[in-house]
């Protein structure tokens, strides 16, 4: 299951990936997901972004654990609704496309993040004219591989 994962991300930069976005939907979600009041509190950066596929990346910090060393389950929520929503964004039609919502979200935790960076890897899975669904995985990165700590499934409502 990891190594269909890492297929999947084949971890371009952002910025060769953003040639295949329209500039209006990189731009909302550069305004509105990634430079929203709780992505930069958390300290949550875009790293890849192709059409129905994204990367987003956590430092880690200390503010963001629950006890010792251990990040909060919330952080990780969060950082998978970010995600989620950038990839349903990702391949919306910018000439209709005016917001969107998470209407659903299931998370697995399945490891804890201890004291490391986190990757979200959101890939859209069903896309419709008004409800996109996406799977995110979380990665704790570590020396030599990243340990999947959280497994999601969210559906984004777009209008």
């Amino acid at each position: 299951m990891l190594q269909a994962l890492a297929e999947l991300s084949d971890r371009m930069p952002a910025s060769a990936d953003s040639a295949r976005i329209d500039p209006r939907i990189r731009r909302m979600v550069d305004d509105v997901l990634m430079q929203s009041p709780v992505a930069r509190a958390l300290g949550i950066g875009l790293d890849a972004m192709a059409v129905d596929h994204v990367e987003l990346t956590l430092s880690y910090h200390a503010g963001n654990v629950t006890h010792g060393n251990t990040i909060h389950g919330g952080v990780i929520a969060t950082l998978i609704d970010v995600a989620g929503a950038a990839a349903a964004a990702s391949g919306a039609d910018a000439d209709t496309l005016r917001g969107g919502a998470t209407s659903s979200l299931t998370i697995q935790y399945l490891a804890p993040a201890q004291a490391a960076p986190l990757r979200a890897v959101a890939v859209v899975v069903r896309r419709g004219r008004r409800q996109v669904v996406s799977d995110v995985s979380v990665y704790a990165e570590g020396k030599d591989e990243g340990v999947l700590v959280a497994k999601a499934l969210m559906s984004s409502a777009m209008f």
